[in-house]
Parts: structure tokens; sequence; C-alpha cells
């Protein structure tokens, strides 16, 4: 992962420096180093947020959110999961997604 991210940041690739990011981030938030999954985790909304992609952003606010929860943040992690939501909530209206196809946040913490 990081030589994934050496490459993206040489290859100025947004996408993959975000993807890198996040994955680093739940890397060591696994391994219980939160405060570097936490620096992690605000990297990769820093460039989702440059990227403009909310759902990137909703994913990124939910991994920030689990890892405050792991680390005893709840507070911060609720915070962060209320971004997501928003964030997803967002991208429905983007696309248009109406009230039947919708996908709780639940539905969206189970699949990450």
């Amino acid at each position: 992962l990081e030589q994934a991210l050496d490459i993206s940041l040489e290859a100025q690739n947004r996408a993959g420096q975000w993807s890198a990011y996040s994955n680093l981030g739940l890397c060591y938030s696994s391994i219980g180093n939160f405060k570097k999954a936490l620096e992690l985790h605000t990297l990769s909304l820093d460039v989702g947020g440059e990227v403009g992609d909310r759902a990137h952003n909703a994913r990124a606010y939910t991994n920030l959110g689990k890892t405050h929860i792991q680390h005893g943040n709840t507070d911060e992690a609720a915070r962060a999961f209320m971004h997501s939501l928003e964030n997803w909530q967002r991208v429905e209206q983007d696309v248009g997604v109406q009230d039947d196809n919708r996908v709780s946040l639940m539905e969206e913490q189970l699949i990450t």
C-alpha cells in the first residue's frame, strides 16, 4: 500500500491517493495505531474534498468514525458518522434515488 501511495503521488493520481490513504488508515487502525490511522483518514478526506467525490467522502468519514470508536472518542465518531450520512444523502440527491431505493447508513456500515 505504501508503494501504491508513492506511485499515486508521483503520477498525481488523486483517486489513487485517496484509496491508498484510506486503506492504509484501515490497516493502521487494525494494528492499534490510531494516531497514524486518524492522520491517514484525514488525508483521505482532504484528497476526497479536492476531487469532489461525495461517495468517497462518505466512506472516508465512515472509516474515520470507526477509528474514533476504536480509540474511545465517541463524540468525534458521532460527528464523523453524521458527515458520512450527510454525504450519502447528497449522493442520493445527485443521482435522484427514490425513497424505496435508499441505502441506509447501517447497510453501508455492514458493507465497509
